[in-house]
């Protein structure tokens, strides 16, 4: 194992290690959304899509975990949303559905520029 500084990051292994993790969980986005039945249950939408949404940035925010590319965090924005909306969001309280749509909508918008700051980064 090739060790470059003190971090728990800062050795190869731990960095593959890190970069497998980071991977689950966009394959499971992924699959999520390119599955032939969608997500119509929306308890699958609250207890997994945006829980793996919510890990990923974090990983991404705390540690040098590599950034999933920006076209896949739309298309992971636009399969959630519209199923979303379609779905889960008509049994909401029109108050809670807003502040729902807000929180979702930030949480997506601020992936999207952590991404989009690193592809920048790296030209």
């Amino acid at each position: 194992m090739s060790r470059w500084d003190a971090g728990h990051f800062d050795a190869t292994e731990a960095r593959r290690y890190l970069e497998d993790v980071t991977e689950h969980f966009c394959q499971q986005l992924d699959d999520a959304c390119d599955e032939e039945e969608p997500m119509q249950d929306a308890s699958q939408n609250e207890s997994m899509f945006m829980p793996n949404i919510a890990i990923l940035l974090s990983l991404l925010e705390r540690f040098p975990a590599p950034f999933p590319h920006s076209e896949r965090i739309r298309h992971w924005r636009d399969c959630f949303l519209g199923r979303w909306e379609a779905g889960e969001a008509n049994y909401l309280e029109p108050e809670l559905r807003l502040r729902r749509l807000r929180h979702l909508e930030q949480t997506f918008a601020r992936l999207l520029f952590l991404s989009e700051q690193h592809e920048q980064s790296m030209e």
